[in-house]
């Protein structure tokens, strides 16, 4: 089971994100790296889903990151790449702030697996 939190990225401000691995670089003694002294971090990003909300955008028809209306709460998706790819990055583990809860949302359209 995946754990989501909530990062702080300087030129996103705070993301969601799907832990996938927490990892260090291992180093000989001849050898330093750079950054090798922290615990790293493979994520894979998700994105605020644009909704329309009079409620907090004073418009009709205005959409952006703004809560569902009925729920209160953002819907999110996995963010893809332009050829359908998962958004992933290595990451630092002090950039994850909190653990966010996801609550999964079934579509009366979808079909059973």
């Amino acid at each position: 089971m995946f754990k989501f939190f909530l990062i702080h990225n300087k030129k996103l401000g705070h993301v969601v994100v799907s832990l996938q691995l927490i990892f260090r670089i291992v180093t000989t003694q001849q050898g330093l790296i750079p950054g090798s002294d922290r615990f790293l971090t493979y994520v894979q990003r998700f994105d605020i889903v644009p909704q329309v909300n009079s409620s907090v955008s004073r418009s009709n028809n205005l959409r952006g990151a703004f809560p569902e209306p009925s729920t209160s709460l953002y819907i999110l998706r996995k963010g893809k790449h332009s050829n359908g790819r998962v958004i992933g990055d290595i990451l630092p583990l002090d950039q994850i702030r909190v653990l966010a809860d996801i609550v999964p949302s079934w579509y009366q359209g979808l079909g059973r697996v």
